[in-house]
């Protein structure tokens, strides 16, 4: 569904809003003056919990790196992959990505506008927003890339990238405003020393966690904001200064 060509928009915002119909792109982001920024998503299949960060859902590594189907003249808008033997929901990629990344057509990646359900180890066929640039073939290969905001689940896997912190409870399957910038109340796993980075903690469901300062392990995990107002108290939710990309 696309339903604003950029952004800002202006709009009656209400942070704490959630819906069952669409209303906007999924990661369109609104900014306050009181410099808050919360990103346009749609919680997945379990219930939402205020206070708790996000993330989008799991690659699904079998719906990566495939091969296309059939092929696909420029301008075409759909594009038919034959998808490895992990399934797929009813548009959990719509307005992600489908990037190309073997020859013909690599370098490419074209916006997604909804999919069909798919059992695994079949033929898709992916409509897209995005007319196709250069021609695609059976040689050419490709990725479906979930949007960050589309089918958003309270993070434990520390390298998945966070999509925002909910405003309020969220029922599954509803649309919600989460917080990516600003001072929010997040939940903390452990003690958090004033200044410290923070990430998703790996074994408290979407709970942050002091940031390991380990060069190459913070490379690995997601940077979600810093505590900047207090000391981070554990199991209790503080004011975390989120900065998520």
């Amino acid at each position: 569904m696309k339903l604003a060509a950029s952004n800002p928009i202006i709009i009656d915002f209400d942070p704490f809003n959630t819906s069952t119909v669409q209303q906007h792109d999924l990661g369109t982001e609104f900014k306050l003056s009181d410099d808050r920024s919360f990103r346009y998503s749609l919680a997945g299949a379990a219930n939402l919990s205020a206070g708790k960060c996000n993330t989008a859902p799991v690659q699904k590594t079998n719906h990566m790196n495939v091969a296309v189907q059939a092929a696909a003249a420029i301008g075409a808008t759909s594009v038919s992959l034959t998808l490895g033997a992990t399934a797929a929901l009813a548009n959990e990629y719509a307005e992600g990505l489908l990037v190309v990344g073997l020859t013909p057509g690599q370098g490419h990646s074209y916006k997604i506008s909804s999919n069909p359900a798919n059992a695994g180890s079949l033929t898709i066929t992916v409509p897209l927003f995005d007319p196709i640039q250069v021609a695609l073939t059976t040689s050419s290969k490709a990725s479906l890339v979930h949007n960050v905001s589309n089918g958003t689940v309270e993070g434990t896997v520390q390298t998945i990238r966070p999509s925002g912190v909910t405003m309020t409870p969220v029922t599954a399957a509803n649309y919600y405003f989460g917080q990516i910038h600003g001072v929010a109340s997040t939940l903390n796993d452990g003690a958090i020393a004033l200044g410290s980075w923070v990430t998703l903690s790996s074994s408290v469901s979407g709970a942050v966690a002091a940031m390991s300062a380990t060069y190459g392990t913070a490379l690995l995990t997601p940077r979600v904001g810093e505590m900047r107002v207090k000391v981070g108290v554990d199991t209790q939710y503080e004011p975390v200064f989120l900065d998520i990309a």
